[in-house]
């Protein structure tokens, strides 16, 4: 007995979203990563993405929990780009999001709109190269210095702040201090949480056991207890509360 599909299709002249079927047709997304992917392509170049309120789209549907981890995996996946916008005083006000719809791609500027331009993408961040291992130090300034002369050479020559970071003379310690605060910024990604303030008004046991489960690079504790760690160590500042 054979099959038979009909289908109908409705014209479509308008309020409609053109999406990529490599997208569609893959089995490395889950249905809820496609359903937000899908939502969040769908908006009009001018649209201001507020997470909260993409949550409360699918409060009826996906739980908040399920919603927070299928964000991560889209940010993993390379489809939301997010960094903190910083005001002159020092805090953090907002985010700045990316939405892409395709990461890694060979399609020629040309053939892309000027909203729709896809970016290259360092796949590497310094968090990773964070090694547990104090005996690795030299190793991982050798990596740093890799990894930002990669970084540098793909941005505009002429940007001042790139001509001012290529000027730095990066001492040892303040390479560590980077690393260090790259590693919390990899973990604490999306989260909303202002780290640092919570690093310096909670016990260090508390802090490492309330947000391990943010660490989705570790299976343990080890990672962020190290973080922790350092921290106070590069910054000769003691914990609050108990040693760890």
């Amino acid at each position: 007995m054979n099959n038979k599909t009909t289908f109908l299709r409705i014209k479509k002249n308008d309020n409609f979203t053109i999406l990529s079927n490599s997208i569609i047709k893959s089995t490395d997304y889950t249905p809820e990563e496609k359903d937000i992917l899908f939502y969040l392509l769908h908006l009009p170049d001018d649209w201001v993405v507020y997470k909260e309120n993409v949550k409360k789209h699918y409060k009826k549907t996906i739980s908040s929990t399920k919603f927070d981890k299928t964000w991560r995996e889209l940010n993993t996946k390379g489809h939301i780009q997010s960094s903190r916008i910083k005001l002159q005083n020092g805090k953090f006000s907002a985010w700045n999001f990316k939405i892409i719809e395709q990461p890694f791609t060979d399609i020629p500027i040309s053939e892309m709109s000027v909203n729709g331009v896809v970016e290259n993408t360092i796949t590497q961040k310094q968090g990773d190269i964070l090694s547990t291992n104090l005996e690795s130090t030299n190793e991982q300034r050798t990596n740093l210095i890799k990894l930002n002369y990669s970084s540098n050479i793909l941005e505009d020559e002429n940007n001042e702040v790139v001509k001012k970071s290529k000027k730095k003379n990066w001492n040892m310690k303040e390479i560590q201090l980077d690393m260090n605060r790259s590693g919390f910024n990899s973990i604490f990604e999306n989260s909303g949480i202002n780290w640092e303030h919570e690093i310096h008004n909670k016990n260090p046991e508390d802090f490492i056991q309330k947000y391990a489960p943010l660490d989705k690079k570790s299976i343990n504790d080890n990672r962020i207890r190290f973080l922790v760690k350092t921290y106070f160590e590069l910054n000769s500042q003691p914990p609050k509360g108990i040693q760890i």
